[in-house]
């Protein structure tokens, strides 16, 4: 994995999980379960490089099973913010 590479697993914005089950912002910026295909369809439209790799998420091992891999220098929380935003944007439309 390169340095510049940045992982996201669907965990990190399902509204349905807590903190302690990986949930990484706030309810109220996530959404309720996010799909892999729907997180890199908003990477791309704010502009972020983003392939989907084959990874287990080490606190949901037995149930996630991809990955989001952004090839980014951004920080982790800052794309995290963006692609929750767009994702509540698409849902709504």
């Amino acid at each position: 994995m390169l340095m510049d590479e940045v992982i996201i697993w669907p965990s990190f914005l399902d509204a349905n999980l807590t903190r302690k089950q990986g949930r990484r912002l706030a309810k109220k910026f996530c959404i309720r379960s996010p799909d892999v295909e729907e997180m890199l369809a908003a990477a791309e439209k704010i502009g972020l490089k983003a392939r989907v790799d084959k990874k287990a998420y080490p606190r949901r091992w037995h149930v996630e099973k991809r990955a989001l891999v952004l090839e980014e220098r951004k920080s982790r929380g800052e794309i995290l913010s963006g692609l929750a935003r767009e994702m509540r944007q698409s849902r709504a439309e």
